[in-house]
């Protein structure tokens, strides 16, 4: 038995034999604690990952690493980390040691980050990551979301992240579209819900 992730204060992953979690879970609920079981093929982030760590440590020994092109947080340190993450002993220590989601929150919070955006088809991380860092400043964006078009939601913290100041690349974002110069009108734009598109006045 093992804590797998730490998610927050108030959010623990524990992995290990299935008998023993619903032990562990039945006492935890008789005591008004809310427990949710996971739905994984594996006891991953404890000593049960054990008995395939070589087979693994070899195959991950085969495979060509790079250091980060950008800055990265590690989930098994929550810290910063560079060349240490492209080898196959990290990916090792990464199956059987607790994921450190909370701490790579607080890191980045320590270093003024205050826009996250999940990059996955649910997000289910961001709730998380509220719970870790509850500041009104921080601005919570999804790549994807069920019951929304993949492009409507890109689209939509495409915008969010514009309005954040994010700085962003037009010419690569709309690279593999066709485009067209338009001529749009001189006058002042405003917009109302009775569909008005314009206005003009002349001041003397």
């Amino acid at each position: 038995m093992a804590i797998a992730a730490f998610n927050g204060a108030h959010n623990l992953v524990i992995s290990g034999d299935r008998d023993a979690i619903q032990t562990i879970c039945t006492t935890l609920e008789a005591q008004g604690v809310k427990t949710k079981p996971l739905q994984v093929s594996h006891a991953f982030h404890s000593p049960l990952m054990q008995p395939m760590l070589a087979e693994f440590r070899q195959i991950a020994s085969e495979i060509t690493y790079h250091a980060p092109q950008i800055k990265l947080v590690s989930n098994l340190t929550g810290q910063f980390i560079t060349n240490e993450i492209a080898t196959a002993d990290y990916w090792c220590r990464h199956i059987l040691s607790p994921v450190q989601f909370a701490a790579s929150l607080l890191t980045l919070q320590e270093q003024d980050y205050r826009v996250f955006v999940e990059i996955g088809s649910k997000p289910v991380l961001l709730g998380m990551g509220r719970q870790c860092l509850p500041d009104d400043r921080c601005q919570w964006l999804p790549s994807l979301r069920p019951g929304q078009t993949d492009w409507q939601q890109m689209l939509s913290s495409l915008a969010d992240l514009y309005r954040q100041g994010v700085a962003i690349d037009w010419h690569g974002f709309d690279r593999d579209s066709d485009r067209r110069r338009l001529m749009l009108p001189t006058i002042r734009f405003s917009g109302s819900r009775s569909g008005s598109i314009g206005s003009s006045a002349i001041a003397r």
